[in-house]
């Protein structure tokens, strides 16, 4: 996911803003954070390792400006 968005990044379809929430996801130690959808908008989807981490990223992303996060579990629960 970190490699996707840099190399969207160098096709010019990222942005300040969603570069800056990527780094939040990352500094939060995120197992990855890209963009998500077409770009230039304000989508950033992130990787967590269980709930109590979503939790910790989705305060980092409000922290530096994501107006709203979502989560979801993904695969089987035991």
């Amino acid at each position: 996911m970190d490699a996707a968005h840099e190399l969207l990044t160098t096709l010019d379809v990222s942005s300040a803003d969603l570069d800056r929430l990527v780094g939040a996801a990352r500094k939060a130690d995120a197992l990855g954070a890209k963009l998500t959808g077409g770009g230039r908008g304000g989508c950033v989807l992130t990787l967590a390792a269980d709930d109590e981490h979503a939790v910790r990223i989705a305060t980092a992303l409000r922290s530096a400006g994501a107006t709203a996060t979502w989560t979801t579990s993904i695969g089987a629960r035991a």
